[in-house]
């Protein structure tokens, strides 16, 4: 297990992927296009992650800031793939409290 955080640009090249979760985790009337996120990210303060395992798209994260230090993180990958990441993410939340 090898995660990656990798800041994406519109044209990235795994974008395809990308937009397949994006278009399975939310039905029409409530998604946001992939490229309406980009927009959406451009205006504000947020970054567009991708996120891989050994160098494979396994899922993205949309980082905004909420208020001063505060953030929310929501994180789109196929459920395979969820408990990995979760681990992940849990290991370097408790890394970073340690400091």
């Amino acid at each position: 297990m090898n995660l990656e955080l990798i800041k994406l640009n519109p044209d990235n090249k795994d974008r395809k992927y990308f937009e397949r979760i994006n278009d399975e985790a939310f039905p029409p009337s409530e998604r946001m296009s992939f490229g309406e996120i980009f927009d959406f990210a451009s205006d504000t303060d947020t970054d567009v992650l991708g996120i891989y395992d050994d160098r494979n798209p396994v899922g993205f994260a949309v980082l905004f800031q909420l208020r001063h230090n505060k953030f929310n993180l929501v994180i789109l990958t196929k459920m395979t793939k969820l408990n990995l990441i979760m681990t992940k993410l849990r290991y370097i939340i408790q890394l970073s409290q340690n400091k």
